[in-house]
């Protein structure tokens, strides 16, 4: 992509005018409630949360098509997965500022895989993640997550055949309405590619889940936060027998499986 399009984003997620278009991370203003994605927002900092990084601030630049995860949701998603990160091989799917992913590399993950199609937010995000001293830690796709992630998850597979992965799949809101043939087939594919230990973490909009998304042999764990919902589950049948810390906690009444 040579040119900026507007996209809008749930922890910096993306999408294009066009909401078929695949790639990129971000939720209309509308979905959101927030802004319209014609006016550009005032550049702000964003911080981490918790880790060898705590309190350092990194950019948000104010893109109308990007809006990052709120700080409380973030903590709460990390809470959740406890140590389950530490040394951990992460994947932000859908990446935007890719505050996720940097809030991982903070609490111990061993290394974090940024998808971002949109090439402008993909430099943001690598000036950002040079300007706290992970970039040695990270890898950034510029491309359609689609087509790049399996085989580049297939090529993680073979050289750390048994490191856990976590997956954060946070597509823009409208791809679970629009495109849910790409995404589940997404899921599929990482499901069989990833090692043993390997925990996929989803956000989506609470009213935006078709039910048919989701296979019925994965045992989800929902979490409702205003109208986000996170939904956490082991992605391997070998998944490890602990939970992640926390897991029994509600964080609403509506909390709950699917």
């Amino acid at each position: 992509m040579t040119s900026r399009e507007p996209y809008s984003a749930g922890d910096d997620r993306r999408r294009s005018r066009n909401p078929r278009s695949g790639g990129g991370q971000a939720r209309s203003a509308q979905e959101s409630g927030r802004r319209n994605v014609g006016h550009r927002a005032r550049p702000s900092k964003l911080r981490v949360i918790a880790g060898e990084l705590r309190h350092r601030q990194f950019v948000y630049d104010g893109d109308p098509s990007v809006r990052p995860m709120r700080d409380a949701v973030r903590e709460s998603l990390f809470n959740i997965l406890g140590e389950l990160v530490v040394d951990a091989v992460l994947w932000d799917l859908f990446a935007g500022t890719g505050a996720v992913g940097i809030e991982g590399l903070s609490r111990g993950a061993r290394r974090t895989i940024f998808c971002e199609r949109n090439r402008s937010v993909a430099a943001v995000l690598r000036e950002n993640l040079a300007n706290l001293g992970i970039d040695r830690r990270s890898t950034v796709l510029v491309a359609d997550a689609f087509q790049a992630i399996p085989p580049k998850m297939e090529a993680q597979r073979i050289a750390e055949p048994h490191r856990p992965w976590i997956i954060f799949f946070c597509p823009p809101y409208s791809m679970f309405e629009d495109q849910p043939e790409p995404l589940t087939e997404l899921l599929e594919k990482a499901r069989k590619i990833a090692p043993p230990g390997s925990w996929l973490a989803l956000e989506c909009n609470d009213h935006q889940v078709p039910e048919q998304f989701f296979p019925g042999d994965l045992a989800w764990d929902a979490r409702k936060y205003g109208n986000t919902r996170l939904l956490i589950t082991p992605i391997t049948h070998t998944a490890p027998a602990v939970q992640p810390d926390n897991l029994s906690e509600q964080a609403s009444p509506e909390t709950g499986p699917l």
